[in-house]
């Protein structure tokens, strides 16, 4: 494992701290803890440092993952143990979907490989450097409850009040690059002209059912993030159709919403998501309203399928083509 540099080893501490001060957290003891972290421990590992303390001050499943991820049961009662598929519902992770196998075209060549690695060495990849976050979700298609999406979101923050994410299929190395969401604040949501709200969604609902997860990130440390984003909305939409089965990036990008209440998104989509990360959504969202400020509204003008007035989406239009002079168009 990579040492790391005095200052990511202030930043470890700086991050215990602010645990061991946690009004709800599951460790005992106080921010002194934290200089108890052994060099070895502190030099390894973005908040290693505490992770350590952590395990050792308490075995309580709120510092880590879930109960459910420490279960000793076999494949077969694992299986067992998922409950069934929504009546109705076809999903990304579903048998009909798509797979990164599926992906039409032959296979990289040593060249492309090395050339890969080349350019990898020597170019800059800037934008992706910000990327601080992911975060996994479920969505559906605007006009279409019926077709859901599981949703991995890789994100950066421009500022307090902006994010802009990526959005991949899994979080595998070999993950399909299937969609875009940004996200804004509620002050900056009610600036927005009302047609343009139609298009974007609210993240009380995900946040408070617990189904919205930042993947091994300790529960605590996913407080944190889940408190910026209770009040905030997202404007997302999807490239890449895979829950229908498509190998390829077809048609026009499409409209995405997100869950508002109870009973809406397939159980065993979230259920498969759980095991995967050994979480559990139902002892997330127990624990969210215990700790979290779920008083906010969200505007009525977000979430517009709601209102029962149709839905958005999106459609392509033939229109003429404008040209300079010197352009010339057959």
């Amino acid at each position: 494992m990579p040492l790391l540099t005095r200052p990511q080893v202030r930043l470890n501490r700086f991050v215990c701290e602010t645990f061991a001060t946690h009004p709800n957290r599951p460790v005992k003891g106080s921010a002194a803890n934290c200089n108890k972290t052994s060099a070895k421990e502190a030099m390894h590992g973005p908040i290693a440092g505490f992770a350590v303390s952590c395990q050792r001050a308490s075995r309580a499943s709120g510092c880590f993952a879930s109960k459910a991820s420490r279960s000793s049961v076999g494949p077969e009662q694992e299986a067992a143990d998922l409950p069934a598929q929504k009546p109705g519902v076809t999903t990304s992770t579903g048998p009909q979907a798509s797979s990164i196998e599926d992906i039409p075209g032959q296979p990289q060549s040593l060249q492309g490989k090395v050339l890969e690695a080349a350019e990898g060495a020597i170019q800059q990849f800037s934008p992706f450097s910000r990327i601080h976050q992911h975060v996994c979700g479920f969505h559906f298609y605007a006009h279409d409850i019926t077709r859901q999406v599981e949703a991995h979101h890789f994100c950066a923050c421009p500022n307090e009040d902006v994010r802009q994410c990526v959005i991949y299929d899994s979080d595998k190395p070999n993950a399909r690059l299937i969609g875009l969401e940004y996200i804004i604040s509620s002050e900056l949501f009610e600036g927005l002209p009302e047609e343009e709200k139609v298009y974007w969604h609210s993240h009380k609902f995900e946040v408070s059912s617990g189904t919205l997860q930042a993947p091994r990130v300790p529960v605590l440390a996913e407080d944190l993030e889940m408190k910026k984003l209770i009040n905030t909305y997202g404007k997302t939409f999807h490239t890449w159709q895979v829950d229908r089965g498509d190998t390829l990036p077809l048609g026009p990008p499409q409209l995405m919403m997100a869950f508002t209440e109870e009973g809406q998104a397939d159980p065993l989509m979230v259920a498969k998501r759980d095991k995967l990360y050994g979480t559990n959504s139902d002892e997330r969202k127990e624990h969210r309203r215990k700790t979290l400020d779920f008083s906010h509204q969200p505007s009525s003008a977000a979430d517009h399928w709601m209102q029962g007035k149709g839905a958005h989406q999106l459609q392509t239009v033939k229109m003429d083509f404008k040209s300079d002079n010197e352009t010339s168009v057959k």
